[in-house]
Order: structure tokens, then C-alpha cells, then sequence
């Protein structure tokens, strides 16, 4: 007999019958911390053209354990690259916020 323990998050998703389908490409990101952004700016759109969230929050919501300055400077580096899929991701450093942006919305005409 095997015992899987659950976070509580995907029990709760999964008892909701609140999962979201993930892009194929989602798979092609290499690194944890990454894929994690991506799933919560997957979470958050719906038919939505943007996204925006403090850093702070950001950095609590991925779970993250470096520290916040460190966390800044990959997502400044993340920004740079800019290749999620589905997502784009903007830094704001003044307002010290992130931007996601949903590249497959096509703007109303």
C-alpha cells in the first residue's frame, strides 16, 4: 500500500473540479520557479488582455524560499527573455510590479 499526501491546493482544485488545461509548451519550461509562474498567470486570466501583481505578492504566491531581492532579479531576467507560453511577462521596476499579458486574446475590433 502506497500513501500520497496532496497539498492542499490540488485537493482543493481536484475536489472543485477546478483544474485548468495547460498548454503542451508549458512543458518545455525547464525550470521550476518558471512553470509556477506560469501556472498562476494561467489562473488568473479568463478573457482578460492583462494581469498585474505586486512582487511581494508574486514572490508568496510561488512559494519561492530566496530572498526578495534575489526573487527581483529573476524575474527582471525572466522579463528579458519574455518566452512563456500563451503569457507575456513585463517588470516594472518603479512600481514594482509584474505584467502579464495574454498573447493569444485577440483584440476586440
Amino acid at each position: 500500500m502506497i500513501e500520497i499526501t496532496l497539498p492542499d491546493w490540488l485537493y482543493q482544485a481536484l475536489h472543485k473540479k477546478k483544474m485548468l488545461k495547460i498548454s503542451q509548451d508549458h512543458f518545455r519550461i525547464r525550470k521550476a520557479i518558471d512553470r509556477r509562474l506560469y501556472e498562476i498567470a494561467r489562473k488568473h486570466f479568463d478573457h482578460q488582455r492583462e494581469f498585474t501583481i505586486a512582487i511581494e505578492k508574486l514572490h508568496l504566491k510561488t512559494g519561492s524560499t530566496v530572498l526578495l531581492k534575489m526573487f527581483r532579479h529573476n524575474i527582471e531576467r525572466l522579463a528579458k527573455t519574455n518566452d512563456f507560453p500563451d503569457y507575456g511577462l513585463r517588470y516594472d521596476v518603479k512600481a514594482d510590479i509584474v505584467i502579464f499579458n495574454n498573447r493569444n486574446l485577440i483584440p476586440e475590433k
